[in-house]
């Protein structure tokens, strides 16, 4: 057996491969729980994770529970409320997954690209400083961050090809094909991906089943929303999200630009410089020219998140952020030359210049420790009251669907702008839905703030939540709007 030593940190072995793995998964989780603990749930989440609860509990995703999102993470999350009782430690052993997934899968890349312990395992804590902090991980169950780990073992497999056969190419071409799933945009990157295999694969049978591993996702998912009779309903949400999309006022280019300069350039701008150099040194060489631009263009895909979303997001730079690093250590796999002592050296001044970056302006924080999730006051009552339903109009305490173990009432399960966009005929249609659902029968409780959501006030009643609701708790926490919790009047 061989022994982990200072001589062999340079090297690559079984031994190394395995101890990385385990600093990999350190590193993440550190990083992880320094912002993220049981009970922390998001807008985005809490809404996800209603619309799963309620389709566990009989409803019908895109008929009678409605999410502009691909079916990927709601199913996921249903699977999960189905195999656990307690949906809040659910989510969070989710998103755990989803850092550590992302940890383990850079770190093989890094491993396999640097063949160095050592400077794999630097890298991986470099890169996963910038990954995984509150400003693009938020609560770890963004749609972003599932299909990146699609994308991410997807190249995984790509770059760790047996010499015998092609079966990894298959398995990189179902991960590419299950990431769209998980968020729309994901589908330019999986398409490079693919493009990559079909150039890769010379014999014309293997393409075929190159082809039929790609769409396996697609045909499993749409089977699935066939079966739920929710595939029409699906069809239609998918032409209401490019209606949405085409309407609604945009971020700037400009803008856009920079944020990421702000997000990712200017904290590691030795790295940004060296990626530059990088490319134009393996271009000038003329090598692995098909190599480097596969993985130019998935980098340009990548970034497709952010780009056709008239929205900047944090979380839409997730993806862009992994892929850059991935790209900047492949590229400095192709350049490095027989004797490596010098590249390695270059490469290490860079990551002391680059870590010095993050830790001013990030200040990265490790935390071993699972702070043990207590329901609030609010949420207490509501698991009182298991059989009842809820409404939520403070779109953000969408987590009090989960945390009180409640079904939402309305076919949304918070009012957000997206769903009412008054120039469709969705949009349009939606404001007359929610008012007849709320109307007959009527939720048993509601949340909202200090005013309602701004769709109230296209409702034919304006005192609708005065004249059958009572208040009956309410919490105010410091640096955030009081939360009022409402109960059905009784007759």
């Amino acid at each position: 057996m061989q022994v982990l030593s200072v001589s062999n940190l340079f090297k690559s072995s079984k031994s190394n491969f395995y101890f990385g793995v385990l600093a990999s998964l350190i590193v993440g989780l550190g990083l992880f729980l320094s912002f993220i603990q049981p009970g922390f749930i998001d807008i985005d989440a809490g809404i996800f994770s209603a619309v799963a609860l309620k389709n566990l509990n009989n409803g019908g995703l895109y008929i009678s529970t409605w999410e502009n999102k691909p079916p990927g993470l709601i199913y996921l999350m249903q699977a999960l409320f189905f195999l656990f009782s307690n949906k809040v430690y659910a989510l969070f052993f989710l998103a755990m997954f989803g850092a550590l997934a992302i940890s383990v899968g850079v770190y093989l890349l890094y491993y396999k690209y640097f063949e160095s312990l050592l400077i794999a395992v630097l890298f991986t804590t470099f890169s996963l400083a910038i990954i995984i902090q509150p400003q693009f991980f938020g609560d770890g169950l963004y749609t972003e961050i599932l299909g990146a780990i699609c994308i991410l073992f997807a190249l995984v497999f790509y770059d760790y090809k047996s010499d015998i056969s092609n079966s990894n190419y298959f398995i990189c071409a179902a991960l590419a094909g299950s990431s769209f799933w998980f968020k729309e945009p994901f589908i330019l990157a999986a398409l490079v991906i693919a493009f990559l295999l079909f150039v890769k694969i010379k014999n014309q049978k293997e393409r075929l089943w190159l082809f039929f591993w790609f769409c396996v996702p697609s045909i499993f998912f749409i089977l699935l929303l066939f079966l739920n009779g929710s595939l029409t309903a699906f069809v239609e949400t998918i032409i209401y999200n490019f209606s949405y999309v085409n309407d609604t006022s945009k971020t700037s280019f400009s803008e856009k630009w920079s944020l990421l300069n702000q997000f990712l350039f200017q904290p590691v701008f030795a790295v940004s410089i060296a990626f530059l150099v990088l490319l134009y040194l393996n271009l000038k060489k003329g090598k692995e020219i098909l190599e480097i631009v596969f993985f130019i263009l998935l980098l340009i895909s990548s970034s497709g998140l952010f780009m056709l979303s008239p929205y900047s997001f944090g979380h839409y730079y997730l993806p862009f952020i992994i892929i850059f690093f991935i790209v900047f250590a492949k590229l400095f796999a192709i350049y490095k030359k027989e004797v490596k002592t010098v590249n390695y050296l270059l490469l290490g001044l860079v990551l002391y210049l680059s870590y010095n970056t993050i830790i001013d302006l990030r200040q990265p924080n490790f935390v071993y420790k699972i702070t043990r999730y207590e329901p609030d006051q609010i949420a207490q009552k509501l698991l009182e009251h298991g059989d009842k339903t809820l409404f939520i109009d403070y779109v953000n305490k969408t987590e009090y669907y989960v945390k009180g173990n409640m079904v939402h009432h309305a076919f949304l399960p918070a009012p957000l702008p997206v769903h009412f966009q008054t120039n469709s005929k969705i949009g349009q249609g939606n404001i007359q839905r929610i008012w007849t659902e709320m109307n007959a029968p009527k939720a048993d409780f509601l949340i909202t703030t200090n005013t309602p959501a701004y769709f109230y006030w296209s409702l034919p009643n304006h005192y609708f939540y005065e004249e059958f609701y009572e208040k009956i708790d309410s919490i105010h926490k410091k640096d955030d709007n009081v939360m009022y919790l409402w109960q059905l009047k009784k007759k």
